[in-house]
């Protein structure tokens, strides 16, 4: 199919009633602001599919015609009632999931960018199940196409205040500048060879990770350099890569975010904060004293967004 380029797509707006006909062309990754500009007209949020609309997750190749209902002050998709020719195939993707603020909001965050989402959540050994949990119940209000719970036994080791239960979880402490007892050797590591493992099994090529070195803990494996180097080596490690030429790439999209810009940003893409959990502890409520629980409550107080968390101490 030959596809043009259409500034603006829009072919024609008909209300009857509380329902708006919308009748439109759109090109991948060709739909301009002018045209989600028409779509917000007709009230936030507009949604095809439970997906917002927006540039990146418009995937049709043709004519499209779509019904928007009112509901208040929403705009919600009704049925596709007429659609001709076929659907760009989504891409594949792996996205880490901990059931923690950062990987919800990525599980959103990259099915925006209009990927087919494949969930990896891992039990290695932590203190608590609390969030693997939540990262069950968020996978499914995130509509992922599948969710893998991985076994791994990094507490036969330890190391870690969080794989080791003879070492007690710190509270926070402003004035460390050393990586703390928190810091799971190597584990962003594992994760990602594991991610990397089953991309290469259906077919992705695209693996997501929700770390960030602008806020954060210090954890040597959620830099830059180092997503740089797993990325180099699962390329140089997978017969996908190597031989049949197609190469992994590790997005890391809040890297350079800070967590209050995160939390806007997953605000607007449908996030559900109250099913997040980031605190070390995995208690009936969070402790609101740890590396984690402080970085959060900074993050929900920069972004003058309410914490529907609740914690033992603030």
């Amino acid at each position: 199919m030959q596809l043009k380029t259409v500034r603006n797509p829009i072919l024609s707006i008909n209300k009857t009633k509380e329902t708006y006909h919308i009748a439109f062309f759109c090109c991948l990754y060709k739909m301009g602001p002018d045209t989600i500009d028409k779509l917000r007209e007709l009230r936030e949020p507009c949604r095809i599919n439970n997906y917002p609309v927006n540039s990146q997750n418009i995937k049709y190749e043709t004519d499209i015609v779509m019904t928007f209902r009112l509901s208040g002050n929403d705009c919600y998709a009704g049925s596709i009632f007429q659609l001709k020719g076929r659907n760009k195939q989504m891409k594949k993707a792996v996205v880490l999931h901990s059931g923690g603020l950062d990987s919800t909001t990525l599980l959103h965050y990259a099915k925006s960018e209009g990927y087919e989402v494949y969930a990896v959540s891992f039990e290695y050994g932590q203190r608590h199940d609390k969030e693997l949990d939540i990262a069950k119940k968020a996978a499914q209000l995130a509509g992922v196409k599948d969710h893998k719970l991985v076994t791994l036994n990094l507490n036969a080791w330890g190391g870690s205040a969080l794989t080791d239960s003879d070492i007690d979880v710190p509270d926070y402490n402003p004035n460390e500048d050393s990586i703390p007892v928190t810091y799971v050797p190597a584990r962003n590591m594992v994760f990602l060879s594991i991610a990397a493992s089953y991309a290469e099994v259906i077919g992705a090529q695209d693996i997501f990770i929700g770390v960030s070195e602008v806020d954060y803990s210090g954890y040597v494996d959620c830099r830059e350099s180092f997503i740089k180097a797993m990325e180099a080596a699962i390329n140089q490690g997978t017969v996908a890569a190597v031989e049949n030429n197609k190469p992994f790439k590790i997005h890391a999209p809040f890297q350079y975010m800070t967590k209050s810009e995160e939390i806007i940003l997953g605000t607007k893409l449908g996030v559900d904060y109250a099913n997040t959990w980031s605190c070390y502890n995995g208690e009936d409520e969070a402790c609101g004293t740890c590396d984690s629980c402080k970085l959060r409550l900074k993050a929900f107080e920069d972004s003058g967004i309410k914490d529907p968390v609740k914690y033992k101490h603030l």
